[in-house]
């Protein structure tokens, strides 16, 4: 293995990068770690539990190089440019075969709208493809399915993961269960199906106020009428909804024409970011310790730096941050500004996003 022992007893105990590569000088792989030297060595010390895809990783790996960073949140974001730019062939395989980073796709531009999951958040043309709307990131499959089952549950959308409903097909004992409308049959009108896909895209884009309130209102009103099969049924809808705006608070919403503000975390770091997004550019940046309560001053400092357009993020940086901001699984509040807002009440929508993302 050349001198790769070497190298990695002396790799440091910092957040960074990895970039692993073979004989011939192709890079096979890149990950990230808080402890570079703790992690990589886990890579060649035997496991008979190991996933067969990291064996022959391992026997492959020829040479290292790595990228300390200040923070593991950033080792998080470097990764993400680092794999889009070189596309590493064993990224690829174990993240479909471990289901990392995974997105819940909506294909928009269609009759009856599909609804699944789907691993092109990587893809170059991802933030660009104006059929479809992406929620996420998820770090395992299993979390994007529970959130599509509990959508299903509420709005009858389907959960079978199918990518499209062009050709009809018998409807699956879900409809017969009245568990789905069933666009796959064409059984349920456009008009109908389509309000549930926009109430289903207004919720996961955190706008949950409205929709909780409608509930409530109808599970008083069911009550009051003694019809309490139809009270239940909305209480219980009720829970499932704030179960979605639990997760849903963190999943990236349509950054194009607004303003957008970025509590970001690397789980288990003792420090946060906060970015600014304008127009799906990343402008700014800030970094914080993990405090219970938002320093005024600074965060009056950096509001005061985005109005005076004095931006820390170079032009070379601000479209790859973006992509990795909204792609990343990492702990996430997203605050957005559609139209121009007074320092105060911003600072106030900024602490009230801050409480629940450190909730």
């Amino acid at each position: 293995m050349n001198n790769i022992k070497e190298k990695v007893d002396a790799l440091p105990l910092l957040p960074g990068c990895y970039i692993f590569k073979n004989k011939w000088g192709h890079i096979i792989y890149i990950g990230k770690s808080k402890k570079l030297k703790s992690r990589v060595r886990q890579y060649f010390r035997p496991d008979p539990n190991k996933h067969p895809k990291l064996i022959q990783l391992a026997e492959e790996i020829y040479d290292l190089e790595y990228i300390i960073t200040a923070t593991e949140t950033e080792a998080l974001l470097l990764e993400c440019k680092l794999i889009k730019e070189n596309k590493p062939r064993y990224n690829s395989q174990l993240m479909e075969s471990h289901n990392s980073y995974t997105m819940i796709q909506i294909v928009t531009d269609t009759e009856y709208p599909a609804i699944f999951t789907s691993n092109e958040f990587l893809s170059d043309d991802w933030q660009q493809d104006k059929s479809s709307r992406y929620f996420g990131a998820f770090h395992k499959q299993r979390q994007a399915e529970e959130v599509i089952m509990l959508l299903n549950e509420v709005w009858q959308t389907p959960a079978c993961n199918r990518k499209s409903f062009n050709t009809s097909t018998n409807a699956c004992l879900e409809y017969h269960l009245d568990k789905c409308m069933a666009p796959c049959e064409k059984r349920v009108a456009t008009e109908v199906y389509n309000a549930a896909i926009a109430s289903v895209v207004g919720f996961l884009e955190g706008k949950t106020s409205r929709v909780l309130s409608k509930l409530r209102r109808q599970m008083r009103e069911a009550a009051e009428n003694m019809d309490f099969e139809n009270a239940a049924k909305y209480r219980d809808q009720q829970e499932k909804l704030q179960r979605l705006a639990k997760m849903s608070k963190h999943f990236s919403p349509n950054l194009k024409g607004v303003e957008t503000y970025v509590f970001f975390r690397a789980y288990h770091e003792k420090c946060f970011s906060l970015f600014y997004i304008r127009d799906s550019k990343t402008l700014h940046r800030a970094d914080f310790p993990l405090v219970d309560e938002l320093d005024q001053n600074i965060v009056k400092g950096f509001l005061t730096q985005i109005k005076q357009g004095d931006f820390n993020v170079s032009v070379e940086e601000q479209d790859w941050r973006t992509v990795a901001i909204t792609a990343v699984y990492a702990s996430k509040a997203f605050i957005q500004i559609k139209k121009a807002t007074s320092i105060s009440r911003l600072i106030a929508k900024l602490n009230k996003g801050f409480s629940e993302f450190v909730g």
